[in-house]
């Protein structure tokens, strides 16, 4: 370890030791200390300013439910510490009545954290526990220097890890899903921290929408369920975005606005509204770190391995791992093709040979009910869900035209 680092570690012991000693410092107390050390060892053989570390410490940030420091290069966050008092007794994040669930939820859904209570610090990447370090001890009620030099490597070794820190590209459907499920819990979670809060005008307007959702769409939508719906269509608008992305290495929240087909008007306008026009400021973080990991991954790849269509099939594989209950509940179950086309041929079978329909499906002719024309043969799905059902009939309709040579209409 070279002198000015092992200065700066000094001097952050006995800064930290200044604060311990007054009996009256708080665990906010230590944080410009931390956040001083790190931008030191992270920006010091560092030249340009548009290559340096910015380590952000807002206590804001909090209220939201977002870990004490974010780690950005060029404007994104790629790592995060979350800090606990001096002493703090599950900084392991094993105890229930404690720090488990926090815990639990920010390693789900970041790549990178570190753990720390000022002297002990725990790296965990991809939500294992890597390396840790203490770089100082309380002894007779002050705060000293550990002076293993194996221990201040290692704090050396995770600080680097941190402003190092890459997205990582994700190789099957069932961690893209799991990863897009837990940014999707934590943004939820910090919506509703906010609409409870009501801290500021941002918060504000997440109830002024509800209102409107209220108004226009579920007129009993709850401040759970608005929650749920603005985390899923930001998380899932992304998804549906980046499959039809051919210039992934750009991939933005601005671009991905853009990105949502046409045929899904309400999924792209809704988008717009909740994502881009209106971003909560408390879940930028969250948003920025999925966006890159969706820079990132090879989705072609993915979902090639997938092995079914990723928008008709995927929301249910998201929507089991973001929250089973409310797949249960809305009935978003997936059947499987070779059901859906038995039971659409089957249909199709009894209308011809049974209904005097000899088109089928296909059939366009017009009877009259109630004086007025309507359709002889009509579809009805009342439990659309991905509209496997519906697609399945469009595609036996269109294959019957294809072959009497009438595929244009």
């Amino acid at each position: 370890m070279d002198l000015n680092t092992r200065h700066d570690i000094e001097t952050y012991i006995d800064c930290v030791n200044n604060y311990f000693s007054t009996n009256v410092a708080t665990e906010h107390s230590y944080r410009e200390p931390l956040q001083h050390l790190l931008k030191q060892i992270l920006n010091r053989d560092v030249k340009k300013d548009k290559d340096k570390i910015i380590v952000i410490n807002e206590a804001t940030r909090k209220d939201y439910g977002a870990p004490d420091f974010e780690f950005r290069r060029n404007d994104v966050a790629i790592a995060f510490m979350e800090t606990k008092k001096i002493g703090d007794s599950d900084l392991l994040g094993e105890n229930d009545k404690q720090h488990k669930e926090q815990f639990d939820r920010y390693k789900n859904a970041v790549n990178t954290i570190a753990f720390t209570d000022y002297l002990n610090f725990y790296l965990y990447e991809n939500g294992e526990q890597t390396i840790s370090s203490t770089v100082g001890r309380i002894e007779q009620c002050q705060i000293v220097l550990n002076e293993d030099e194996q221990q201040l490597s290692n704090f050396l070794k995770i600080v680097s890890t941190l402003g190092n820190a890459e997205p990582q590209p994700i190789r099957s459907a069932k961690l893209l899903a799991e990863t897009m499920a837990a940014k999707a819990k934590l943004i939820a979670d910090v919506l509703g921290k906010a609409m409870d809060s009501k801290h500021n005008k941002e918060d504000q307007e997440l109830h002024n929408k509800l209102d409107a959702f209220k108004k226009f769409l579920v007129h009993n939508m709850t401040i759970e369920q608005f929650t749920d719906f603005y985390a899923q269509t930001i998380v899932y608008g992304l998804f549906v975005a980046r499959i039809y992305d051919k210039t992934p290495k750009t991939f933005s929240l601005q671009e991905a606005a853009d990105l949502i087909p046409a045929i899904n008007p309400f999924l792209k306008k809704i988008f717009k509204h909740l994502a881009l026009a209106d971003l909560h400021d408390g879940i930028r973080w969250i948003v920025e770190d999925l966006v890159a990991i969706f820079r990132v991954t090879d989705m072609k790849r993915v979902m090639h391995n997938y092995g079914k269509d990723p928008l008709v099939h995927f929301y249910e594989e998201f929507l089991e791992a973001y929250n089973p209950k409310i797949r249960e509940d809305f009935g978003v179950w997936y059947t499987p093709h070779e059901v859906v086309n038995f039971i659409v041929n089957a249909v199709d079978t009894i209308l011809r040979e049974k209904l005097d329909t000899p088109k089928g499906l296909a059939d366009n002719t017009k009877i009259t009910y109630k004086n007025q024309p309507i359709h002889k043969v009509q579809i009805l799905d009342p439990a659309t869900g991905t509209g496997t059902f519906l697609a399945a009939v469009a595609d036996k309709i269109y294959n019957r035209y294809k072959d009497k040579g009438q595929e244009g209409l």
